[in-house]
């Protein structure tokens, strides 16, 4: 991606050495390119081929930062990632469940595979593993947005006028 900016250079910079320092993703006979110390660019598609794999219902133990879920399976209908003149590299997430810290480390994976630290097939190897140390680092959470927020059904709201209950709560399962 021509005219990157240094700021975003840098910190894929970091991720990579970072995963380099610590054993992290993949990283050495799995890179896809980059050179020695650094990336000059992004490889947009190749984030976009990783996110691909990403999609739809799998276990995401290797994505989360903190234990304690019963289930670890989420479904993620989204996973795409777009250079926006002006703006930057945004990765847009939509699913049906996040788990703690898990858009963070998905961020930092796939910048891990825009800069050439792991190729794009090799975040199959990290569902599989369903280890944390198997995925790319914990992206910062500085330009992290959750932008909405969508249920299958609206939510009851209003108080009914007798007995205090919730209007629609015949419709509680």
């Amino acid at each position: 991606v021509e005219g990157v900016p240094a700021a975003v250079l840098a910190a894929c910079r970091r991720v990579c050495q970072e995963a380099r320092g610590s054993g992290e993703g993949g990283v050495g006979e799995d890179r896809a390119g980059g050179g020695e110390g650094g990336c000059g660019t992004v490889d947009v598609e190749a984030m976009r081929r990783a996110g691909a794999l990403l999609e739809g219902r799998r276990d995401f133990a290797s994505f989360q930062s903190k234990g304690g879920r019963s289930t670890t399976v989420r479904t993620l209908h989204r996973c795409d990632v777009c250079w926006c003149e002006g703006e930057g590299l945004a990765i847009t997430l939509e699913g049906d469940g996040f788990l703690y810290n898990m858009a963070r480390i998905v961020a930092g994976t796939l910048l891990q595979v825009g800069v050439g630290c792991r190729s794009a097939s090799s975040v199959e190897q990290v569902l599989a593993a369903a280890d944390r140390v198997a995925a790319g680092p914990t992206a910062p959470a500085a330009g992290l947005c959750l932008e909405h927020v969508e249920y299958e059904r609206p939510w009851g709201g209003e108080r009914g006028a007798s007995g205090g209950e919730a209007a629609g709560q015949d419709d509680v399962v």
